[in-house]
């Protein structure tokens, strides 16, 4: 039943969208290392308005529906809120070594 609500309630391709910039962003990092203090925060902008964009309840109408409380929509929300953390945890494991950046902090700022 939670799997069925994740996959109806959720924007998926604004996830999709949200993630593909992120990931853009991290390539050019990759490509320019000393452009991270410029675009690390962005990319930490774009993954917080994935999460906001998994936390809104735009989509009232199609779960309504589902036979459980307000509390059950909510924690089945934040088992998607995975999704937006993952990513963020995976770009700034991924940004070059030579780009100067503190990880355990940029990912504590995630």
């Amino acid at each position: 039943m939670r799997l069925w609500y994740l996959r109806r309630a959720i924007p998926w391709v604004v996830l999709a969208g949200c993630g593909t910039v992120a990931a853009l962003m991290a390539a050019a990092v990759q490509r320019w290392p000393g452009s991270v203090g410029t675009l690390a925060p962005y990319m930490l902008a774009v993954c917080a308005a994935a999460a906001g964009f998994l936390m809104d309840e735009s989509s009232s109408a199609v779960v309504r529906v589902t036979p459980r409380g307000g509390a059950w929509r909510v924690l089945a929300r934040l088992t998607g809120l995975a999704l937006p953390i993952a990513l963020w945890v995976a770009l700034v494991q991924g940004l070059p070594d030579d780009a100067g950046t503190d990880r355990p902090s940029l990912t504590l700022a995630g």
